[in-house]
């Protein structure tokens, strides 16, 4: 069985890595980077398998060192036909391996905790546009410490209308503060390929955290 960590003890070293450091922050935006921890969503069902259709909210991700929340969430598989349209940008696609993440309805926010301080995170980005919403649509993304504080707000734009492929863009930040909760939202927002970096290697060997990557969700198959 895989070793727990409970929110104070990650709060702990996340105070221990931030001490002294001022109050708020801000983000500068990053290009593509392997993570410590991610989440392609290959572990899970698809809407079309998935008798609940709609995942838990909120769900474990990343091995169960995050959980996402929104009552709209689905896992869409392209190749298997559990298709996710975007409006004119098309149906979206994957960044890798054959599943993504969509949030079946316009306006929504979704709400992403971590248990452990990260201090990069990124992933594959795609929103509807066209048929009743912007093109391009406005992604809207709020950093948050572990007090709540905000640490930096920040925007981007998706449109493939002119390819109509689907595809995904990369979009990722480094924090001068610890974060500890991400939010996002958009129309039919879609997420794939998520990355967070902790502030160093050793920090997983000193939480234990290693049997948290055979951590079992509900709805993983088999």
């Amino acid at each position: 069985m895989g070793m727990t960590f409970s929110r104070l003890g990650a709060m702990a070293v996340a105070t221990l890595v931030v001490a002294g450091a001022a109050q708020g922050g801000s983000v500068t935006e990053i290009d593509p980077f392997v993570g410590h921890f991610t989440e392609t969503w290959e572990g899970f069902l698809n809407y079309q398998q998935d008798p609940d259709f709609y995942l838990d909210n909120p769900t474990a991700i990343m091995g169960g060192i995050g959980s996402i929340a929104n009552a709209w969430m689905v896992v869409y598989e392209p190749g298997a036909g559990a298709t996710f349209g975007l409006g004119s940008s098309g149906s979206a696609q994957v960044s890798d391996g054959t599943k993504g993440m969509g949030v079946n309805n316009a306006n929504q926010t979704v709400v992403i905790t971590f248990e452990l301080p990260i201090f990069s995170f990124g992933a594959y980005w795609g929103a509807a546009t066209d048929a009743g919403f912007p093109n391009p649509n406005t992604v809207d993304v709020a950093f948050y410490d572990f007090n709540g504080g905000l640490i930096d707000a920040v925007a981007f734009q998706y449109s493939h209308s002119d390819t109509g492929d689907g595809g995904l863009d990369w979009h990722g930040w480094s924090s001068t503060t610890a974060i500890g909760r991400v939010e996002f939202s958009s129309d039919f927002l879609v997420i794939d390929g998520l990355q967070v970096l902790v502030p160093a290697p050793g920090a997983v060997a000193l939480l234990g955290l290693g049997g948290l990557l055979g951590f079992r969700r509900r709805r993983r198959t088999t």
